[in-house]
């Protein structure tokens, strides 16, 4: 069981958007596809469902989606939440697409209690917050039971704890065989439950592997410091080419320049720290060296 692509370009009006993209998912594991807005993960994600058409392919067991025997049986997607009637309440919806798949609709309590949904089983899809609309796109992409999910961008809407959630569900699931891929330009989402990762940027693969692996590739230093001139620190750092940030609590984030590096600028701009802190290795960096470079 997989899910492979090969070689897969597309282009928009002359304008490429991916290109010579390859890379497989392995039965009982999850793969996440990361990139900033724009990159080109919806256009693979589509394009590996038949919505769209171009160079190269995407297959799922060996066949690509317009070929397979029983395509909502094997490949279970989430693309958006725009695909539901808003009028109809949410019970009936999941009811509806199990005949039309030619399922019983009994099964309908058990997904809605499988994607926290009992609660709002009365409700209508209009009523819904976008949270809860990407539960219920979930629940009917597992009504068929299939052996592969892609999923794009899922976690829109999706509060801390529903992401948690979600990623529990999306482990359970490859843990019993399936296949996942999953988009997202959130990295510590992906990096939470993936097992390989795959960054594109400008439509092209720049990473992929295992996260601690990718985290391990990132090159730029980057460190922390307080001190008691920061706005003078931060101008010297930007005059000697570091990219200069302030941190969440108020201490300068300093990218491309060691903790040794760093204390030698700020004596030579006469400036005291009080604090310097290396950061680690991590996905995020990594990313954003291959992203932004």
């Amino acid at each position: 069981m997989s899910i492979d692509v090969r070689g897969v370009s597309h282009a928009y009006a002359g304008q490429q958007v991916l290109s010579d993209v390859s890379f497989a998912v392995a039965a009982g594991s999850i793969t996440g596809l990361l990139g900033p807005n724009g990159s080109g993960k919806s256009t693979l994600i589509r394009r590996a469902v038949g919505l769209l058409s171009g160079p190269g392919e995407v297959t799922f067991d060996g066949a690509v989606y317009a070929r397979l025997s029983a395509p909502t049986s094997t490949v279970g997607t989430v693309l958006d939440t725009g695909g539901m009637w808003p009028g109809m309440r949410v019970e009936a919806h999941l009811a509806a697409v199990a005949a039309a798949t030619g399922l019983d609709r009994s099964l309908v309590p058990q997904l809605l209690a499988q994607v926290g949904l009992e609660a709002a089983a009365r409700k209508r899809v209009k009523a819904l917050s976008l949270g809860m609309r990407q539960r219920l796109a979930l629940a009917t992409a597992l009504i068929p039971s299939p052996t592969h999910l892609v999923l794009d961008e899922p976690t829109n809407g999706l509060d801390p704890h529903a992401v948690r959630w979600l990623g529990s569900l999306l482990r359970t699931f490859a843990d019993d065989g399936g296949c996942v891929l999953v988009s997202s330009h959130l990295i510590g989402e992906i990096e939470a439950v993936a097992d390989e990762i795959v960054i594109i940027s400008g439509g092209s693969v720049l990473m992929q592997g295992r996260p601690q692996d990718l985290a391990s590739q990132g090159t730029r230093a980057t460190t922390l410091v307080r001190c008691d001139d920061p706005l003078r620190l931060a101008k010297h750092f930007t005059s000697v080419g570091a990219k200069v940030s302030f941190d969440i609590d108020e201490r300068l984030r300093i990218d491309g320049m060691s903790a040794r590096l760093v204390r030698e600028e700020a004596s030579m701009a006469g400036v005291a720290l009080t604090e310097v802190i290396a950061v680690p290795a991590s996905l995020e960096s990594a990313y954003l060296e291959a992203v932004q470079p």
